[in-house]
């Protein structure tokens, strides 16, 4: 989040940084009405910047669909969306504080991936389109320039912060509710366990501390390291926990499937 704010001329930007965490920690805190209104907001700004440039580009340019080659690049990429795509299972966090947690949560992960698949295959096209290689890493950059000059940079800079803010607050969230259910299964100290008015207390001022130390670390190519290894840790378990289930039903169709993974990961590494 720093190095953004930075880009779009915010001085002490690690200071405001921590400015921001602090109040993403104080609205986590005040409850799961809050959190969602506050996520809902920034998440309509984010899909109306980026949709708007993908309607622009879309009038802009003439986008045809990328050529798609069947090697093993593809699979490469296959693993690079994977993890692009984290972050839906994060609904499921706030399970036990919703009204009907069993039609909230399918409604909430399959909508927003409908949503994000269709602006992601948007933007896609018109990367494929009109940015050079040289602009790999800054395509969206470089798209939004030309659509829309300076202010399209304006609003890639913005759009960067609020995902950023997005992205710790839903963390944060997640990360306050997981301690808590674990204090209260017994695999953490009894300290995460409390609330106040219906809120993790202990756990959301911890979650909110470990992540301004790690904003003070400014070490943002290990915490995105420490963070995708742990991901693809948590999901090796929820897998492997998927098969334990299936096992006693579709053993020969999971033992394939497990296969099938594992030869991609050995062909991918």
């Amino acid at each position: 989040m720093g190095e953004y704010l930075a880009l779009a001329g915010i001085p002490s930007s690690r200071l405001a940084t921590v400015g921001l965490l602090l109040l993403v920690t104080l609205i986590v805190a005040s409850g799961a009405r809050e959190t969602g209104l506050f996520t809902v907001l920034l998440a309509a700004l984010k899909i109306t910047v980026l949709a708007g440039i993908g309607l622009l580009a879309l009038t802009s340019f003439h986008l045809s669909p990328p050529k798609l080659s069947l090697d093993l690049s593809l699979l490469r990429c296959a693993a690079l969306v994977f993890l692009g795509f984290e972050g839906f299972e994060v609904a499921v966090s706030a399970g036990g504080e919703m009204r009907n947690p069993g039609k909230d949560m399918k409604l909430a992960i399959f909508t927003s991936l409908a949503v994000v698949a269709a602006i992601y295959a948007l933007l896609a096209a018109a990367r494929a389109a009109a940015v050079p290689e040289d602009y790999a890493t800054r395509a969206l950059a470089f798209i939004a320039i030309q659509v829309a000059g300076e202010a399209g940079l304006a609003a890639v800079l913005l759009e960067s912060v609020v995902s950023s803010l997005s992205a710790a607050t839903a963390s944060m969230y997640a990360t306050s509710r997981l301690l808590y259910a674990l204090a209260r299964d017994g695999y953490t100290p009894q300290l995460f366990k409390s609330a106040w008015r219906g809120v993790p207390g202990p756990a959301t001022i911890v979650a909110g501390a470990l992540s301004i130390a790690a904003a003070l670390l400014d070490n943002v190519e290990l915490l995105l390291r420490a963070n995708s290894a742990a991901f693809i840790v948590l999901f090796l378990l929820v897998s492997l926990g998927g098969v334990k289930v299936l096992e006693k039903r579709w053993l020969p169709a999971s033992s394939v499937v497990c296969l099938m993974g594992f030869a991609v990961l050995l062909l991918t590494w």
